[in-house]
């Protein structure tokens, strides 16, 4: 180390070591991430002159570190604690055990957060001389019983303990002794519930950092077992549901199957695409209120679940087949209850056979214009879609529910395929064209009264 760095390095412990509060410090001692992994710090604001010599060092040897000198505005000190243990960008958690910190309620919650996230730590005595006088502390602090057993089965026998006077030598080395932990949680014998997946296989079960930006599903995952790679094929149920955070994902060709609400709740997704995806789950997309675009060629021949894109309140773009036509989406089975429910951007829809369940298209205030071939439309399958103007129906129709096309205030021409006398024999449901300006049903051998 040369000696004007020696030099600058004695000058800021010393400044350190003049401080008379915390205060004095944080201007100058932010937190330094660089790169795409940092170890999170937890302390006693009482011992910050001792711990912030430490994170210097630390620095100073190139080791990135995040403390509370980098709380976010606005933030309590838990969640911040929270969210910054559990994201997958921190690499492992640096306690600083003292009498203060100890005797400190938020030490619980800290290491609880540690605990929860799966991170592996490294434990510094400070001002405590053994793991006997560790036991002696706690069993003095003001903590409850079970507090108290939690405490002692967290930094237990087994974890390496390094006393604050240790060399920066000794520190540095457990410290990079600390394995990264793997992103995702897999699960080898994956079903889909609704049984068009009919063999096990791997998927995604679980994201272990909730706050992630944007993610890269890999192909494969290493099989311990079997010692061989296995092909991812799913997401299972709910794996990233919690991840209002998450704007981005790169899914690989080998994803066949969205389990049960998968993405969920992901507010903040704007774009998937889902190139080789044959089945989506119950709401798999459920509540992506940012969500503009859907990719997902190969669906039509497969399976789509209830409420799948419920409340995906700006999609716009919803492709199942090989079309890229903007803000169509062409089905060829049927739309399930509630599948669009809520996508007020949804501009149009195509669709070919089977059914429309009920509620599918409820509140698509900006759909126009359907094709639709269905041999039923469901009970409030189009109610509110106030911008639809034209209806084109198939002889292959069976019945239309009741409050099928409700309110829909801009209905002005609704066209069967078949005769009057064929329409006049369809089943309708109470008040399945209210509010509706169309007086007429234009048929192939003339026109026909609505009901």
């Amino acid at each position: 180390m040369s000696t004007k760095k020696i030099v600058s390095l004695q000058e800021k412990i010393q400044k350190i070591e003049a401080a008379s509060s915390l205060e004095e410090l944080l201007p100058m001692y932010r937190p330094k991430v660089n790169g795409d992994t940092y170890y999170f710090v937890s302390y006693s604001h009482k011992d910050f002159r001792e711990v912030y010599k430490d994170i210097l060092l630390f620095q100073e040897e190139g080791i990135s570190v995040w403390y509370d000198g980098g709380i976010i505005p606005g933030k309590s000190w838990a969640e911040v604690a929270d969210l910054m243990m559990t994201r997958y960008s921190c690499k492992g958690i640096i306690f600083y055990l003292s009498r203060n910190s100890l005797n400190s309620s938020a030490v619980i919650d800290e290491i609880n957060f540690a605990k929860n996230s799966g991170k592996d730590f490294v434990p510094i005595f400070l001002g405590i001389k053994d793991t006997n006088e560790f036991k002696t502390v706690i069993a003095g602090t003001p903590h409850s019983q079970k507090q108290k057993e939690f405490l002692l089965s967290v930094f237990n026998e087994n974890v390496i303990f390094i006393p604050y006077e240790s060399n920066l030598e000794v520190k540095l080395l457990q410290i990079k002794k600390i394995k990264s932990t793997p992103l995702f949680e897999y699960d080898p014998q994956y079903r889909m519930r609704n049984a068009y997946m009919d063999h096990p296989g791997y998927a995604i079960s679980n994201i272990k950092d909730r706050y992630i930006k944007s993610v890269t599903i890999p192909q494969f995952v290493y099989n311990v077992q079997t010692n061989k790679k296995d092909e991812i094929i799913a997401i299972g149920t709910t794996a990233f549901s919690a991840c209002q955070m998450l704007e981005r994902v790169i899914l690989p060709f080998s994803i066949a199957y969205i389990g049960e609400y998968a993405f969920a709740n992901c507010k903040k997704l704007r774009s998937i695409a889902l190139p080789n995806v044959r089945a989506l789950g119950d709401g798999s997309f459920w509540g992506c209120s940012d969500l503009e675009e859907i990719y997902c060629p190969e669906i039509e021949q497969g399976y789509i679940g209830t409420s799948v894109f419920e409340n995906c309140t700006n999609l716009r773009i919803a492709t199942f087949c090989n079309t890229n036509s903007l803000g169509r989406a062409i089905l060829f089975h049927n739309v399930p209850f509630g599948a669009f429910r809520n996508c007020h951007h949804l501009i149009s829809v195509d669709y070919c056979w089977s059914s429309v369940d009920g509620y599918a298209f409820e509140n698509c205030f900006h759909l126009n214009e359907i094709s639709i071939y269905p041999q039923y439309i469901g009970y409030s399958a189009f109610k509110n879609c106030k911008s639809l103007k034209k209806v084109s129906l198939c002889t292959q129709l069976e019945r239309i529910d009741g409050y099928a096309f409700y309110n829909c205030m801009s209905l002005q021409n609704i066209i069967f395929e078949g005769t009057v006398a064929e329409w006049a024999a369809i089943p309708k449901g109470i008040d399945w064209a209210y509010n509706v300006p169309a007086t007429k049903v234009i048929c192939c051998n003339g026109e026909s009264p609505l009901n």
